[in-house]
This record gives structure tokens, C-alpha cells and sequence, in this order.
């Protein structure tokens, strides 16, 4: 297994690989890990190279302004990411299912003192382009 020479950027750019090459029968599990990698690992280390705008209904970010539900602070990039980074890291991601099993969309919730703050609902493949636009951002502005 080769090493790493900048963890930060080397794991990003192996964790996208990872997700826009797998098309299996699991693609929602895959594309959730593969989320944990490039939203908390950016998020944490990384977003003071993120961009410094509000997420709109152009579906520049994969996501949409009309997809949060709730949300405590501002619709900036950043903050949205930490809200979405929060839930995910603290096991508050759920499942919307069809009829016949499909997952249709994920709910993820961020809570304050037990008080929600954040809630976003999105289709997987929505979450999937979230996650590869904050990673392609962190490559294309490495310092």
C-alpha cells in the first residue's frame, strides 16, 4: 500500500477515486463512506480553503437551498458542511425508502443541546455531488 505524501490532499484524491469508480450493488453505503472521507476530513482540516459563498437553488454544490429543511446560522458553504459533517459524525443520517426498497432520499440532522439546527433531506446522488464538489474545491486550491 503506497504511502501518503500530504495525507490531506492524497486521502481526498484516493476517497474521490474510490466513489466515481465504484458502481456496485451497494452504491449508497459506498457513496456514505466515501462522504465521511471527503466532508469530515475537509470540513475539520481543510475549510479555510472552501469557497466563501451561500448555497443557492443553482446546484452548483449538488445540493440545493430548498433541500435544508432547517438551519441555524447562515446558508453559507461552510456552515451548511459543518451542519452536514456534524450529523453524519454523530450517527443522526436516516433513510427515506420506496415502496420497493429503494432508498429515495437521506435526512441528516444536526442537534444542539438536544435542540435540532440543522435538518437537510437530499436524493443520494445529490449528497454524492455535495461531497465530490467540496473535494474537487479543496484539490483545485491547494496550498
Amino acid at each position: 500500500m503506497g504511502e501518503y505524501n500530504n495525507f490531506n490532499y492524497d486521502f481526498i484524491e484516493r476517497t474521490l477515486k474510490i466513489l466515481k469508480a465504484y458502481h456496485g450493488p451497494y452504491g449508497v453505503t459506498q457513496m456514505i463512506n466515501c462522504a465521511v472521507g471527503l466532508l469530515v476530513l475537509p470540513q475539520q482540516k481543510l475549510a479555510h480553503q472552501l469557497p466563501i459563498t451561500d448555497v443557492d437553488d443553482s446546484g452548483e454544490f449538488g445540493i440545493y437551498k430548498s433541500n435544508i429543511r432547517k438551519c441555524r446560522g447562515d446558508y453559507s458553504f461552510n456552515n451548511v458542511l459543518r451542519h452536514v459533517r456534524n450529523g453524519i459524525v454523530h450517527g443522526h443520517i436516516t433513510q427515506v425508502s420506496t415502496r420497493d426498497g429503494e432508498i429515495e432520499s437521506i435526512k441528516i440532522e444536526d442537534f444542539y443541546r438536544g435542540q435540532k439546527t440543522f435538518e437537510i433531506v437530499v436524493m443520494p446522488n445529490q449528497l454524492e455531488q455535495f461531497a465530490i464538489y467540496t473535494a474537487e474545491a479543496i484539490l483545485a486550491s491547494r496550498l
